[in-house]
């Protein structure tokens, strides 16, 4: 699996320790009924995991997290970039 650097994603470039708190959790909030209105079981995501960037297929929720077909049941709705290789604009991460 090729790691890419996501330094420079928007994700990263905010200063989530000046955004009030009741601002992040409108981003979250905004993130996952996005994300609940589009993903379907086995589509492809791109996430932002640790710095990097790793594509998982989706297998279900558990609230508010995407699991994946390998088992990996806390991929926040805030970190996909990527839906079936097309680029997306997540609502959580613009005002």
């Amino acid at each position: 699996m090729k790691r890419t650097c996501l330094l420079d994603h928007p994700y990263y470039q905010l200063d989530w320790i000046a955004i009030p708190p009741a601002e992040r959790v409108r981003r979250r909030d905004a993130a996952y009924v996005w994300a609940r209105a589009i993903l379907k079981v086995g589509d492809r995501l791109t996430v932002s995991r640790c710095g990097y960037r790793k594509t998982y297929t989706m297998a279900g929720w558990n609230d508010p997290w995407i699991v994946s077909a390998s088992g990996i049941y806390d991929i926040s709705p805030l970190c996909v970039l990527r839906i079936n290789g097309q680029h997306i604009v997540n609502p959580g991460l613009w005002p």
